[in-house]
């Protein structure tokens, strides 16, 4: 477990050898669909309101569903590139660990939270076109305009649980 954590951590911040470790390794899944679970039942406070989330069976639900459709689109996308379903599930479950920040936003002030939010976006955006890039033998400027198109494809679906 301790080996998975550092590879997370490590693809966390583009290790080429970390997000091929992953990507490869197919003793993982169970562990890093429970981190992701687990990840998700951390307590975090909304942009909009000064509410703080946790255990949200909704925010959850939504959550969950929002990751597997752009999930699915992107793999979608990608599904001549020869890229293993697993192994791509397994390097976006991997993303998602991001959510273990969350727990910061609790002690944020509202603009604070703005900023928060962008850099998370933004990191998670920047991963996605790392982990396309590297998996697909994309161009960044290919990958870039996938994932922004996948991500605004996303967003765009009204789904509330």
């Amino acid at each position: 477990m301790t080996k998975l954590f550092k590879h997370i951590f490590k693809f966390l911040f583009f290790d080429e050898n970390s997000i091929k470790w992953l990507y490869y390794n197919n003793t993982i899944n169970e562990r890093l669909f429970f981190l992701y679970l687990l990840t998700l039942l951390i307590p975090f406070k909304e942009i909009s309101y000064d509410k703080i989330y946790f255990l949200n069976l909704n925010m959850i639900i939504n959550n969950l569903i929002l990751l597997f459709v752009y999930f699915f689109i992107l793999f979608i996308f990608l599904i001549f590139k020869n890229i293993s379903f697993l192994g791509f599930l397994r390097i976006f479950l991997a993303i998602e660990f991001l959510n273990i920040f969350n727990i910061l936003t609790i002690f944020m002030n509202q603009n604070n939270l703005l900023y928060y939010y962008s850099i998370v976006i933004g990191w998670y955006l920047t991963l996605s076109v790392y982990a396309v890039s590297v998996l697909a033998k994309l161009k960044y400027m290919h990958s870039i305009m996938l994932v922004l198109f996948v991500f605004i494809l996303t967003i765009s679906i009204p789904i509330k649980f």
